[in-house]
């Protein structure tokens, strides 16, 4: 059970990292998130797919794996099976008289507590949230008496929805928000009244203005906690991981943008993406309102290839097109 970064990926340890290199195969629950990881200290593995919606169908190939040799079981940040899937796997592999060996790694709870702010005396952990409302909402009436912290995971779409329900059923409770599953692991203070939730802006060229670091000042200041800057060809790629660099609010997406005349150099911008402010690969895209129809078909080709990078280094695409060309 090999525990990985929360989002930084400087934050694996040594014992991780050579465990990895040393298993015959690496059952991951995102292969597209684990292969990051591994493209970032150049480790090479085959795959098992092993995500919870899948965990029962997955679980005999794990087994016949490790009928062959070490397997590792990560998930895509902090622990296996906590909140993630790999309890079906532990019980199994001990009953069939496997070693399971924890690979201690970041912990998103005590991280979160470290910097709440609240008192020691131990805490609560919840997991993840119950997506339905009901529920929720009588999980909350649940801790109206509790006098320790709680700790909760909860999914960014709904954390809005959570916090309005958590005011109103428990008003009297502090309560603290820590996105620490993000790129750079960076934190904010939210309270739940508080409008100033951290976001991402997806069509961004700060490189192209004049003064970029009093932007980000600006919008840091109005409460925007993370932002990705484009780059549109490797140019531009360059500079926007140049000003991650300087500032820790700006992550960087590197790019070919579709108006560019010449096919995308894939190896340089593999390259760049392996950057650790690097988070997706943008701006691509189709675009039949900046570009002949004649070349259309390229643009299709040059997209589907940075479509199959970003799958290559498990990033997110950022896309940009225009009209139904």
């Amino acid at each position: 059970m090999v525990g990985t970064p929360i989002g930084n990926l400087e934050d694996v340890t040594q014992r991780a990292l050579r465990v990895l290199t040393e298993v015959s195969v690496i059952a991951a629950e995102d292969t597209r998130v684990t292969s990051r990881l591994l493209a970032r200290y150049a480790i090479r593995k085959p795959f098992i797919s092993y995500r919870a919606p899948v965990e029962r169908r997955a679980l005999p190939a794990v087994l016949e794996a490790l009928s062959r040799g070490d397997v590792a079981l990560v998930s895509d940040a902090g622990t296996p099976t906590l909140s993630d899937p790999g309890q079906r796997l532990v019980e199994a592999a001990v009953a069939e008289g496997h070693r399971v060996v924890p690979i201690p790694g970041p912990s998103a709870i005590t991280a979160a507590l470290s910097i709440a702010g609240f008192a020691g005396g131990g805490f609560i952990f919840l997991g993840y949230l119950p997506r339905k409302p009901g529920e929720r909402r009588r999980l909350f009436a649940s801790l109206a008496e509790e006098r320790r912290p709680a700790v909760a995971f909860e999914s960014p779409h709904r954390i809005l929805k959570s916090l309005a329900v958590l005011e109103e059923v428990l008003p009297d409770r502090r309560h603290r928000r820590r996105d620490l599953r993000s790129a750079g692991s960076g934190t904010g203070r939210v309270h739940s009244r508080g409008g100033g939730l951290p976001f991402v802006d997806t069509h961004l060229h700060l490189e192209e203005l004049e003064h970029p670091g009093a932007a980000v000042t600006e919008a840091v200041e109005a409460g925007v906690g993370r932002l990705i800057t484009m780059g549109t060809d490797l140019a531009t790629s360059t500079g926007a991981l140049a000003l991650a660099e300087q500032r820790r609010e700006v992550y960087a997406a590197v790019g070919h943008q579709p108006m560019n005349r010449e096919a995308p150099d894939l190896d340089a911008l593999r390259s760049l993406a392996a950057h650790e402010k690097a988070v997706a690969i943008g701006e691509v895209g189709v675009d039949g309102g900046h570009t002949e129809l004649a070349a259309l078909p390229l643009q299709v080709e040059w997209f589907a290839s940075l479509c199959d990078l970003a799958l290559e280094l498990g990033l997110p695409v950022c896309v940009h097109t225009r009209d139904s060309a």
